[in-house]
């Protein structure tokens, strides 16, 4: 079974000019947007973490309120966890290891430059500098969280604030096959949408789902590869148009050229004429 981790990075802050104290700093109007924005694109998506866990500062807890408010995620439920704050890429790493197998997906709210560390450890490529506001979100190649470790991490998401998009799912280079990934990329989608079922039938609809998926995927992958088949265009043979005969006019009969009178000698002539001068008796 696969594990999903989110990273959102806190909305637009105060001015560190202005307030003394880093660890309070407020979220700004534009700040409060961005972070609203994360979150109702996280539900479009139907993306609903097991587990939310934020920076204590001011900023980043405003942030993660407001995603979860979004999201319906419980605020209760939000975990405050002071080495997302200040912490070493060690101590989040660690953090992370120690969740409970029973979790399949995280949220952290925090901060830069850990998260773009985080990130890099555990998926270099394609690289990836988590804005203010914005939420990169990873597919993790492990079946428990103990095992956790660099490069087990594959880019799913991202979402800009700039563009008011979220990018597409992006192949990782270092990828040997691309059908694992569109697998995953099915499984991880039909998983979501279970997981947003609130029936009392959902845990075992759950479990059929996840045996199911990759099954699915397999024939989806076929029936596109059928499809590609059918769409290439076949070499087309010279086909021998059958002309259409043309009935041609019936042409008239020549006439028959009658045969020239031989011309009758002198002599002959002459014994004519005179017998038909013969008077009858």
């Amino acid at each position: 079974m696969m594990k999903f981790l989110i990273l959102a990075r806190h909305g637009t802050a105060q001015d560190k000019l202005k307030t003394t104290d880093d660890f309070e700093r407020a979220l700004t109007t534009k700040g409060k947007a961005e972070s609203e924005f994360a979150g109702k694109r996280l539900k479009e998506m139907q993306v609903m973490p097991d587990l939310v866990m934020s920076s204590p500062a001011t900023r980043a807890l405003s942030t993660a309120i407001a995603i979860c408010n979004k999201i319906n995620y419980p605020q209760n439920k939000i975990i405050s966890v002071s080495p997302l704050y200040e912490g070493k890429l060690r101590e989040i790493v660690s953090l992370l290891r120690s969740i409970n197998n029973s979790v399949t997906s995280v949220m952290l709210v925090g901060h830069n430059p850990m998260f773009d560390q985080l990130y890099a450890y555990l998926c270099e490529r394609p690289s990836v500098s988590i804005k203010k506001g914005e939420v990169a979100a990873l597919i993790l190649n492990i079946s428990s969280w103990s095992e956790l470790n660099k490069n087990t991490g594959r880019y799913y998401f991202y979402i800009s604030q700039k563009t008011n998009q979220t990018k597409p799912t992006m192949k990782n280079k270092k990828s040997k096959s691309r059908k694992k990934d569109l697998k995953e990329q099915i499984a991880v989608l039909i998983y979501a949408f279970a997981k947003s079922m609130t029936n009392t039938d959902s845990k075992k609809i759950q479990k059929a789902v996840k045996s199911a998926s990759k099954l699915l995927a397999k024939a989806i992958l076929k029936s596109m590869k059928s499809g590609k088949k059918k769409s290439e265009k076949p070499v087309k043979k010279k086909q021998t148009v059958a002309r259409k005969r043309t009935s041609k006019p019936k042409s008239k009969p020549k006439p028959q050229n009658k045969p020239k009178q031989k011309p009758i000698p002198a002599a002959t002539r002459v014994s004519q004429q005179s017998l038909a001068e013969t008077p009858t008796v």
